[in-house]
Order: structure tokens, then C-alpha cells, then sequence
């Protein structure tokens, strides 16, 4: 991710685009060097990951034709 960051200039980019005078999330997420648009990045794709995980034990539970590895199968055992 911080390499990806930095060959894209994402957080330069971000700080002159959004935030600069207020700009468009300037309100919301603060102005300054406060804002780290990486570490925002990052919480948000944890917690789709996480929502992803969420969403397929949901299967895994409610169908036995999802438990479709050795692992999920001995774990659901009867």
C-alpha cells in the first residue's frame, strides 16, 4: 500500500484536491497534516475485507453445498 502510495503521489494528490481551503472533505475529515489518507485507505479496505468475511459465513452456515474445502467441511461435521 505505501508503495503503491508513493509511485502515485496519492497522498500529494489527495491534500491539493480535497482538503486545500477546506476543500471537499476538508470539513469532514479536518484540514491539515492531520489527515493520513493511507491509514484511511487501509481501515476502509479492513473493513470491506472484513464485511466479505462476514457475508460468506453467512453462506457457509446456512448451506452445506458452500462448504466446499476440506477444512470448512471437517469443521461442520455432525
Amino acid at each position: 500500500m505505501q508503495q503503491t502510495s508513493a509511485e502515485t503521489k496519492l497522498r500529494e494528490t489527495y491534500n491539493s484536491v480535497m482538503l486545500k481551503g477546506g476543500g471537499l472533505l476538508g470539513a469532514v475529515l479536518g484540514s491539515g497534516s492531520t489527515v493520513d489518507i493511507e491509514a484511511h485507505v487501509a481501515r476502509s479496505l479492513l473493513q470491506a475485507i472484513g464485511n466479505q468475511l462476514a457475508a460468506q459465513e453467512v453462506v457457509v452456515r446456512k448451506d452445506a453445498a458452500a462448504r466446499k474445502t476440506p477444512a470448512l467441511q471437517e469443521a461442520f461435521k455432525k
